[in-house]
């Protein structure tokens, strides 16, 4: 049986929670002002395309449960200096189109390339590795999947890769 002191401590535990939940509330909210973001030029996009240039390699695998097989493919992302991008899936080209950055996530835009999409359309990045979950299809076998890329060489220099193409 609860006596009157333990529903009054009871009530009075509740209480301190809320007003802790209050505060931390009150503590997180920042002004509007300077939550704005700065205005995006293209200035500030080719410079976030540039941290990302270059040849980053992983796998895909199946994380969704199978019995007998599980799906797994080797996939290579290539990522130029103005933001194309190429993926290949065991030496041929499964998606393309322009990579953009926005915060901690790379989007990648474009088109996917045969039954089975090799590429998620935005990936984390953090630590000179990419890593999303998302929805493809191993042999036409509706699946989720895990991918994760490591950057094995940075870009070309300007001189090796040639003139830019008007």
């Amino acid at each position: 049986m609860l006596t009157r002191g333990c529903i009054a401590g009871f009530l009075w535990g509740v209480v301190a929670v809320a007003l802790c939940a209050g505060c931390a509330t009150q503590r997180a909210t920042a002004s509007p002002a300077s939550t704005a973001s700065p205005v995006s030029t293209d200035a500030s996009r080719t410079s976030d395309t540039e941290a990302l240039a270059g040849v980053w390699e992983g796998e895909v695998w199946e994380t969704t449960p199978s019995y007998f097989v599980q799906g797994v493919r080797r996939v290579t992302l290539n990522i130029d200096r103005d933001g194309s991008w190429t993926a290949l899936s065991g030496g041929t080209p499964c998606a393309s189109g322009k990579a953009s950055r926005r915060g901690g996530l790379v989007v990648l835009g474009g088109t996917r390339i045969g039954p089975d999409h090799c590429m998620p359309y935005s990936l984390a990045s953090k630590d000179g590795r990419m890593r999303a979950v998302f929805d493809t299809s191993f042999k036409a076998r509706e699946a989720s999947a895990m991918i994760d890329l490591t950057r094995v060489r940075g870009p070309l220099p300007q001189a090796v890769q040639g003139p830019a193409r008007p």
